[in-house]
């Protein structure tokens, strides 16, 4: 009783013996992420987990907040079941963008990169994997 069938899936989502590397595997992404943007030329600035706080707005700590020289980026990694993605890869984006899509986070993002609000659009985009490594189709639009 209260025990659970070892599958894959299992495993590699939701295990508690497999936290650390599960933990490890968002951050492994996201490294990458920041790497590839750092690698294009415009990109101003990328900064990692960068804590941010705007008024009211509780402390805030999106994967990304990137400066590409013609837009603000807040991006936040999650990587979901196959099952998930395919049933309706809109709803894994939201959840992710309601959190951060707000007009204080946003403040705090063209704060945390030095760029006066409004001056360049600022976007909120979940990028998400699933648990094999396949992007869902909005992170690769």
């Amino acid at each position: 009783p209260g025990q659970k069938f070892a599958s894959l899936g299992h495993i590699s989502q939701m295990c508690p013996a497999t936290h650390g590397l599960r933990v490890k595997r968002h951050d492994k992404v996201v490294t990458k992420l920041a790497k590839h943007f750092r690698g294009k030329e415009s990109t101003l600035t990328v900064l990692v987990e960068p804590q941010l706080k705007y008024g009211n707005l509780p402390m805030q700590k999106p994967d990304l907040v990137i400066n590409t020289g013609s837009t603000v980026e807040i991006i936040h990694v999650q990587i979901k079941a196959d099952q998930g993605i395919a049933r309706d890869e809109d709803s894994d984006e939201t959840v992710k963008k309601d959190k951060y899509d707000t007009q204080e986070c946003r403040r705090a993002a063209y704060q945390a990169v030095r760029v006066t609000p409004g001056s360049l659009p600022c976007n909120v985009n979940a990028f998400t994997l699933t648990w094999r490594g396949n992007p869902a189709p909005h992170s690769y639009k």
